[in-house]
């Protein structure tokens, strides 16, 4: 197995991934720079023995922002072959879960009847509604604000179960797209893409 070596590095002798496929909208970098702000960063850098950045570019981004390029961080070290590094980094980019929605909600509705500001979470709006919708039995055949987010006009008929042919869909807010996948006999379930 290979490892890594830990080492301290000034934020502006690193470098960003040249073709680093991992691209972020403005609302989820200001979350990151918020999270970051509060509770310090969480996960070190990953980088190459040249200093480029091989996981956290977007984590160096913000850093070099609120603390400048004398400010030092510990950093993962890797010495790899230059193709090793490119599958390194779309698998530190590609590692990310589903959430259990009837978990996930049990912990924001927890933190919001105590008052705590769950506008920091990363969600939009339309994520926390869409959070609720997924608990709900008639999401997909009943819901304006899904008929919205899938492009559907409200009087077209949704998509039922027994309907074979179900398109992606595409988030206008976040851009994320998703499609609809048979999770039993007659139930389905939206996968992100």
């Amino acid at each position: 197995m290979r490892g890594f070596v830990k080492e301290k590095r000034k934020i502006g002798d690193l470098k960003e991934w040249p073709d680093n496929p991992r691209i972020m909208s403005k609302e989820t970098y200001e979350t990151l720079k918020k999270s970051i702000q509060k509770y310090g960063l969480f996960g070190s850098l990953v980088i190459n023995r040249d200093n480029v950045i091989i996981g956290g570019n977007h984590r160096w981004k913000v850093l070099r922002e609120l603390y400048g390029d004398d400010f030092e961080i510990e950093c993962d070290v890797v010495d790899l072959p230059p193709e090793e590094q490119k599958k390194l980094n779309i698998i530190l980019n590609n590692t990310e879960g589903d959430f259990d929605f009837e978990i996930l909600n049990k912990i924001i509705q927890d933190l919001a009847s105590q008052n705590v500001d769950i506008s920091d979470l990363g969600f939009t709006k339309l994520d926390l509604e869409a959070i609720q919708l997924h608990l709900k039995d008639d999401f997909y055949n009943n819901t304006e604000s899904f008929k919205e987010v899938a492009g559907i006009k409200s009087s077209d008929k949704m998509p039922t179960i027994k309907d074979e042919k179900l398109k992606p869909v595409t988030c206008p807010y976040c851009g994320k797209s998703f499609k609809m996948e048979r999770v039993g006999r007659d139930d389905l379930k939206s996968k992100i893409l």
